[in-house]
């Protein structure tokens, strides 16, 4: 911890840190080490507040804020910017084997985080969990620019609940999951276990282009390619329920990998302005989400070659899957061939896809401007 370490055997011992102003000088004082803001091991409790900070230039092992053993960090209105990082959590890491009672702890409430920067081609997150806990209210991560990065990272039971939270212009130069879950991992919020919730978030401008430069659409293109660009991965059982999502200006492979025993609940969200390579939601042999429901939501200016909301591809057989849209607009919808909403070679489609009192706004296609199915078992 370049500002503070703490090693204290001692959870009631709490020190305070209050209305500081702590500016680093970027390359020309670069930092080595683990935490490089604040480092907390054992039984460490610290509260800081009202912090303005800036010029983390850390080349080694560099989390920002990092919470090992049982440790508790709060943190309250802290506005940190010019963040240079290269792997684990890049804001947040948290990594504790300690019981649920006892486990390694951050609560932030009103944080916002500008101007980040990851380098490394080893796997980092802007928050990574492992075992711990993180919770956040109001918070903002804006200008992350990254060479192999998630949003999220979680795993070895560890808990993650978000609210009112922003992740704004997100850029991989390499293949990324904006959330990835790994077995016995899910996100606290509707007290049952393996439930993931997240409610209010806004994602904009995640994996786009902003200056529009010939070096960065040839790596777009690419990403757009690459089966890991995804907005969600999910390995094993989960509930994945996200609510009042708003994800626009974006460019992914789909936006949902998941397991068969999985279910996802999108509701009240918006998705727009953005390019799907397979759609939005996809059905193949190796992808089979259980179950999708959308609810009261849009799906607006999107596209794609076949249709940027849902493709099916051939099914050797029918699974125990399916997506309902109920209250779901679509508009603006618009696949250069086949498909506004829907394409699909699978003869179960009539049995996997559903809607209910949905509406359909100018969706455009080649062929099939609402629906294009190759198998004539499927209508």
């Amino acid at each position: 911890g370049s500002f503070y370490y703490g090693r204290n055997d001692d959870i009631k011992k709490i020190s305070i840190i209050n209305n500081v102003e702590y500016i680093n000088l970027w390359k020309d004082f670069p930092i080595y080490g683990y935490g490089s803001a604040i480092n907390l091991d054992l039984n460490s409790n610290l509260i800081i507040k009202n912090v303005y900070s800036e010029g983390f230039y850390c080349i080694s092992s560099c989390p920002l804020f990092a919470v090992n053993d049982s440790s508790k960090l709060e943190i309250l209105n802290i506005n940190m910017k010019n963040i240079h990082s290269n792997e684990l959590g890049i804001i947040i890491h948290v990594d504790s084997n300690s019981s649920n009672n006892n486990q390694a702890t951050i609560k932030g409430s009103n944080c916002t985080f500008t101007n980040i920067e990851q380098e490394s081609s080893r796997d980092s997150a802007l928050i990574w969990n492992s075992g711990g806990l993180v919770d956040l209210i109001e918070a903002i991560f804006e200008n992350f620019k990254a060479n192999h990065s998630s949003i999220l990272y979680v795993y070895n039971s560890g808990y993650i609940y978000l609210q009112k939270t922003n992740f704004c212009n997100i850029y991989n130069k390499q293949t990324c999951n904006g959330i990835l879950m790994e077995s016995n991992v899910f996100i606290r919020g509707l007290n049952k276990e393996n439930n993931v919730y997240l409610r209010k978030i806004n994602i904009e401008n995640y994996n786009v282009c902003i200056n529009k430069s010939t070096e960065c659409l040839k790596v777009q293109k690419e990403l757009n390619n690459d089966k890991n660009t995804v907005f969600v991965w999910i390995n094993e059982i989960y509930d994945f329920n996200l609510e009042t999502l708003y994800m626009n200006n974006f460019n992914l492979y789909t936006m949902f990998i998941s397991d068969i025993k999985s279910s996802i609940n999108i509701i009240s969200s918006v998705i727009s302005n953005g390019y799907f390579q397979i759609g939005a939601i996809n059905y193949s042999e190796s992808n089979i989400p259980r179950k999708i429901n959308i609810i009261n939501s849009s799906f607006k200016y999107l596209y794609s070659y076949n249709s940027p909301v849902i493709q099916i591809n051939y099914l050797s057989k029918l699974y125990n899957c399916n997506t309902l849209f109920k209250n779901v607009i679509f508009e603006e919808v618009v696949a250069q061939d086949r498909g506004g909403v829907i394409f699909s070679d699978s003869e179960y489609t009539n049995k996997i896809v559903t809607f209910d009192q949905c509406t359909f706004i100018n969706t455009k296609a080649k062929y099939g401007k609402t629906l294009a199915i190759r198998n004539k078992y499927s209508i």
